[in-house]
């Protein structure tokens, strides 16, 4: 959403209070949804080799973590050089990032 407000030459400020990513990237949404991702993918390519006469095969607990390790670690990265980008001095008129809270305030007497 970052990249496309610039696109349009609106300026941006990203807030965290803490880390980069937020709550979807250390909280668990991240790694729930690889979860259900690598789970899906497991399925259809077990009941495809199952409908061919092979076994279907298993993953350890192991090589889950592993999985979702991965996932978050290029996800962090990700968000790392997106930041990087967003602070050349090419955008850096267009992007600013602060760490702190944030909230909207409404003023009702200017239009938009």
């Amino acid at each position: 959403m970052i990249m496309r407000a610039i696109d349009f030459g609106k300026k941006v400020v990203l807030i965290e209070k803490d880390k980069i990513g937020g709550a979807g990237l250390y909280n668990g949404a991240l790694t729930s949804k690889t979860m259900w991702e690598l789970s899906q993918k497991v399925r259809t390519v077990n009941s495809s080799i199952v409908s061919s006469g092979r076994s279907k095969f298993d993953l350890s607990w192991e090589q889950v973590k592993t999985t979702m390790q991965e996932a978050v670690f290029d996800r962090k990265f990700q968000y790392s050089c997106h930041i990087k980008l967003l602070q050349s001095e090419e955008l850096n008129q267009s992007f600013k990032y602060e760490r702190g809270f944030a909230s909207f305030a409404i003023n009702k007497n200017r239009q938009i």
